[in-house]
């Protein structure tokens, strides 16, 4: 079933068991650090470029399509653009985090983030 909703997080929001995809690219992981146990899926490379059946591939992968999951990006804006249309176009249950890690990061004290490794490195 798709659904989608995008809000700003708050320290009970990380209490519940959803699966968290970070679409943000290898060097912003690295340069702030990733929600704990997210998954990373980047969507725009170092070049603002995309190859969606790629992405899609990868999701399908790490995500129960049938279930609701987490996209989070900086600021939220690319997670809630995109969100909105895996969801309409492909039948996704999608929450976006409005603000982003930016967000999560100023505002969150309960939620670290932790140091991403580049995989290709």
């Amino acid at each position: 079933m798709s659904n989608f909703k995008s809000l700003y997080p708050d320290d009970n929001f990380f209490t519940k068991k959803k699966s968290i995809v970070d679409i943000r690219t290898n060097k912003e992981c690295m340069t702030t650090g990733i929600i704990d146990s997210s998954l990373v899926v980047t969507f725009f490379n170092e070049l603002g470029e995309y190859k969606l059946e790629e992405f899609i591939k990868q999701l399908n992968r790490l995500v129960d399509k049938n279930k609701q999951f987490v996209l989070v990006c900086r600021i939220g804006k690319k997670s809630k653009m995109i969100g909105k249309m895996l969801s309409e176009k492909y039948g996704y249950d999608i929450i976006s985090l409005d603000g982003g890690i930016q967000f999560i990061n100023d505002n969150l004290e309960s939620v670290k983030l932790v140091p991403y490794n580049d995989p290709a490195k």
